[in-house]
């Protein structure tokens, strides 16, 4: 069996000349072909700047993909349909899913800013039902320059890790480049297909800060997809049990 599996930071639906367009967005998923998808930064209802669109309902309508949430902020845990985050989408049933909330000093009550140094994370975790097997994929954010920070947040993935069995996928925007403390710990557990391959997925800072990292499957290949459609560009893999 083979499988597409994408990471794209989608920058809210914002394109490199910061219009937002989330039609650029699905179309860059789309033409992909890839049957599992793990977004970073929506916008679902949350704010003006994506015109308080639910963005994980629109693009998962327009692919006919079924989705599973991993808000980071939540402005109002009364209505949790408001959110800013993460999301999975895969055109195989996803049996079962949770969602590991991540914050900065590891303080539940700290208030969120509008910056990155407050800003809080999380690790989403769904098990995908192949028919004949099932997969593990994990979809997570790391902070943004704030390396002990994230070091924390590697040490929560390596606990969810450890407790799933079987093949799995971690993907995201990890902020930190392939020869980062994080990435080392990380290839302890698992297979980075990328590593050597001078990947760049921001553009911005010319280097690689997206991952699809493997455990107990077979990378047939591995490569960036060149878009407009985010300031990142999407990683997509071919993987095959």
């Amino acid at each position: 069996m083979t499988l597409g599996i994408l990471t794209y930071n989608i920058q809210r639906g914002c394109n490199t000349q910061q219009v937002y367009n989330l039609d650029e967005t699905i179309k860059t998923i789309r033409d992909s072909g890839a049957d599992i998808v793990g977004l970073n930064e929506l916008d679902n209802k949350y704010h003006k700047r994506s015109r308080f669109d639910d963005e994980l309902e629109i693009i998962s309508k327009a692919l006919s993909m079924n989705k599973v949430a991993g808000p980071c902020i939540i402005p109002d845990e009364k209505d949790e349909s408001i959110w800013y985050g993460n999301a999975l989408l895969s055109r195989f049933p996803m049996v079962e899913s949770y969602v590991h909330r991540m914050y900065v000093g590891d303080n539940p009550k700290a208030e969120y800013d509008g910056t990155h140094l407050s800003e809080p994370r999380s690790i989403l975790q769904a098990k995908v039902d192949l028919g004949k097997t099932t997969l593990w994929v994990i979809c997570t954010h790391l902070s943004f320059d704030l390396h002990n920070e994230r070091m924390k947040q590697v040490k929560k993935l390596e606990e969810a890790i450890l407790e799933l069995e079987g093949p799995l996928v971690l993907m995201g925007d990890l902020n930190c480049e392939p020869k980062s403390e994080e990435l080392a710990v990380l290839r302890k557990l698992l297979d980075d297909p990328s590593l050597g391959k001078g990947f760049v997925t921001d553009p911005t800072i010319g280097k690689q800060i997206d991952y699809i990292l493997t455990r107990g499957v077979k990378v047939e290949k591995i490569k960036v997809i060149e878009s407009d459609a985010s300031d990142h560009l999407p990683v997509f893999a071919r993987i095959s049990f």
